[in-house]
């Protein structure tokens, strides 16, 4: 739906983690100053989905009245997700129909979706013209008004955005954004300020200026959760799976749940809801809250229930040590309530560090005489109990120990063992993290998001336990800040070791004894000379991927 599109557009753009084609996301991140952020990520945690009276819905089956056949065979290109023949079939039938609503808006949304941005603005004009449009050609026309710095344009198609459930706190702040951009900074009860924003920022400093009331966005939304049961995932590895399980299973077991998680899944249809029952489950990571705000933003959100997957050296960029995290986590581990609980592996000395230290609420231990897992086995031991983890569909290790910590928590929203189960049976996921994405002649491409050595590891295991006679191309890029400082040398060696090869992409050529390359067309040109070789591509970055998967395979292809 409309609204579900534009909360996850937006929310992927503002946090790095977008499937939006690069010419949308370079547009996007040309605007001004990190207003972007500061208007749409904080909102954005709290918006539910919603439908509008002019929804985008993709799966309609209902053709235009004329001119089917190129129409029909433009939604079948769509939903092959050949954007190329979807927006070609679109534009001929545009030609016989070109005031054909539904067909104005579907091309639209293929034009966006493809890169094509000049032609998506047209046919938004266009509509705009016939009085046929929708919030998200208004938000497009809107955003491009802005990059020129049109901000009165801009303040015109935001006033038309038509009212609905997003567009309650959306608008608003689109709004408030034109009006910086104008350098007239608007009154408000309550300025909310991202953590992209800095000193020397031209509404920063004007609200420290006036002595304006601000909030970090992460306190934000704490005062929104003050009133919710929030299970809270943490830890360094593991949280966006762990945290989309658990909320499937409430989902699925009936419980209409609010969340916030940072990843995609495409059993969810965004990433962000409010919900209606008492539970909320979120990703909580340790980064800081602002500026002015140097705690974890997971400090703000008051868990009632607290997975720790695991705790690692991560964020150099505002950690300087592995304490400066764990000294966070306690943090966090102090204020959970003493009716709360505490879900946490035995054998992780960071975590069982930070429980020496303090803790009030009811620990659930994994490794302990009451809590047992069987990794070898893949079951979960709980009184003696056995539960087999065996055929579920995500495989290795790591996964294992997210179905464990999602399990243990359900149990703590009402839920037993083996409804959990049978819930997870049909978890199918999350987006990059270890996607399928091609085999072609007899070669498979893997896309994960894993960027540390640890999470590198355990990726590359996932797949040899898969493949084990298979030869596997690992394709790495080092683009997190804690692993361009090169903390990790010694552990980044030891990860790739499992890999029959490697090609790592080391822009700042921190690991130059790795035989690294610092640019990704040197890379590409080795890689393709040597990928026949190999049965199993597998591509690792927390950056875009598809500047390693294009390349990739259009050479398998050629």
């Amino acid at each position: 739906m409309e609204g579900d599109q534009i909360t996850q557009t937006c929310k992927e753009i503002c946090d790095g983690k977008s499937m939006v084609p690069e010419t949308v996301k370079t547009y996007l991140s040309s605007l001004r100053g990190g207003y972007l952020y500061f208007v749409l990520f904080c909102p954005l945690l709290l918006l539910n989905s919603c439908t509008t009276e002019n929804s985008l819905d993709i799966h309609a089956n209902v053709p235009p009245a004329s001119n089917a056949g190129n129409y029909l065979t433009g939604r079948v290109a769509y939903n092959n997700h050949d954007l190329n023949d979807a927006t070609l079939s679109f534009r001929d039938a545009l030609k016989k129909n070109p005031n054909e609503n539904l067909l104005l808006r579907r091309s639209f949304i293929a034009e966006l979706e493809a890169g094509n941005l000049d032609h998506a603005i047209r046919l938004a004009e266009r509509a705009l013209k016939q009085k046929k449009t929708s919030i998200f050609m208004h938000l497009v026309i809107g955003l491009r008004d802005a990059k020129e710095g049109s901000w009165d344009k801009a303040l015109g198609n935001f006033t038309k955005m038509e009212s609905s459930q997003v567009n309650e706190i959306l608008k608003p702040l689109l709004l408030g954004w034109s009006y910086l951009g104008k350098k007239d900074l608007p009154k408000a009860d309550l300025y909310v300020i991202g953590n992209a924003l800095s000193r020397g920022n031209e509404s920063v400093e004007e609200i420290l200026e006036k002595k304006l009331p601000f909030v970090s966005g992460p306190e934000m939304l704490g005062r929104e959760l003050k009133s919710r049961d929030v299970f809270a995932v943490s830890g360094t590895h593991g949280k966006t799976t762990t945290s989309y399980m658990l909320a499937h299973i409430f989902r699925d077991q009936g419980k209409d749940v609010g969340y916030l998680i940072g990843g995609i899944s495409e059993q969810f249809s965004d990433s962000a809801k409010l919900g209606t029952d008492k539970i909320f489950v979120i990703e909580a990571d340790e980064y800081d809250s602002a500026f002015f705000d140097k705690r974890s933003k997971f400090i703000h959100y008051s868990p009632l229930n607290l997975i720790i997957n695991n705790i690692e050296f991560d964020h150099a960029d505002i950690f300087n040590n592995i304490d400066d995290i764990k000294k966070q986590f306690h943090h966090l581990v102090k204020i959970i309530p003493k009716s709360g609980s505490l879900i946490y592996f035995d054998d992780d000395q960071n975590s069982s560090d930070v429980i020496k230290s303090g803790l009030w609420c009811d620990k659930v231990v994994i490794g302990s005489d009451h809590i047992e897992i069987d990794i070898l086995h893949k079951a979960l031991i709980v009184d003696k109990k056995k539960y087999s983890l065996k055929d579920m569909p995500l495989s290795g290790e790591h996964n294992f120990k997210n179905y464990v910590c999602a399990i243990l928590a359900a149990t703590k929203g009402g839920l037993t063992i083996e409804q959990s189960i049978d819930s997870l049976k049909r978890f199918r996921g999350v987006k990059r993290r270890m996607d399928f994405v091609a085999d072609i002649s007899n070669i498979k491409v893997y896309d994960d998001f894993a960027h540390h050595p640890t999470a590198i590891k355990m990726s590359s295991n996932s797949l040899k336990d898969k493949y084990p006679s298979k030869k596997i191309l690992g394709i790495v890029e080092l683009g997190s800040n804690t692993m361009s400082s090169g903390y990790h040398k010694d552990n980044l060696i030891e990860s790739l070791k499992i890999l029959d090869k490697t090609f790592l992409l080391d822009h700042n050529n921190v690991y130059d004894y790795l035989n690294g390359f610092d640019s990704e067309e040197k890379m590409l040109n080795c890689i393709k000379a040597e990928i026949l070789e190999y049965d199993i591509i597998l591509i690792m970055t927390n950056k875009d991927s598809q500047k390693f998967i294009k390349p990739i395979l259009d050479s398998l292809e050629n």
